[in-house]
């Protein structure tokens, strides 16, 4: 009997720890929440992706192989959920694949964020592409191809630590280059550090 109520009482005050931070916020206004995420953001995150042609963008209607990718990002929040920002995708193979040496693709976007819950959120923006490739052709001789278009870009994360005005966070995230001639498209997952 003793012991059953040294649980309840524990129980109890577990959920009154938990529930208090949430109602001491909900009734004073000048408390922090934890979570927010106001002002001015300045944001960067690496790891690893990869690159898929589609169509006929200079024979590259296959897939080209992985290696590394980054993105640098700032904006500012505009409420509680919602945060704008300029933003620079680039995803970069890392070694050769079939007669490619190299390809990265990269986008230059104005994006939006959108926090769905306390730590995850979704993106997207709009905005230009670039394409830098070099190949062999038949012949052994290189062939570089530099192309600019559209560039879309959409991704989602989740908060998984935060520290001060600092936010770790994991994501992953889409590219997409559209040019006169095909489409290649990026897909990365990264760590990110965003600073509030």
């Amino acid at each position: 009997m003793r012991r059953r109520r040294s649980l309840v009482a524990a129980a109890a005050l577990l959920g009154a720890a938990l529930v208090a931070p949430r109602v001491a916020r909900a009734g004073d206004p000048y408390l922090e929440d934890p979570h927010a995420h106001e002002g001015l953001l300045l944001g960067a995150a690496i790891g690893g992706g990869g690159v898929l042609g589609l169509g006929h963008v200079d024979g590259m209607d296959r897939q080209l192989g992985g290696g590394g990718a980054a993105v640098v990002r700032l904006g500012s929040s505009a409420g509680e959920h919602l945060a704008w920002m300029v933003q620079i995708d680039s995803v970069q193979i890392l070694k050769d694949v079939k007669d490619s040496k190299t390809n990265n693709t990269t986008t230059f976007t104005v994006a939006g964020q959108y926090y769905l819950r306390d730590a995850l959120w979704v993106m997207g923006g709009v905005g230009t592409a670039a394409l830098n490739s070099e190949s062999l052709d038949a012949m052994g001789m290189k062939q570089t191809a530099k192309k600019g278009g559209l560039g879309l870009m959409s991704g989602m994360g989740l908060d998984i630590t935060q520290h001060g005005s600092w936010v770790l966070a994991v994501e992953v995230s889409t590219i997409l280059g559209v040019y006169s001639d095909g489409a290649v498209g990026g897909l990365a997952f990264r760590l990110s550090a965003t600073h509030y």
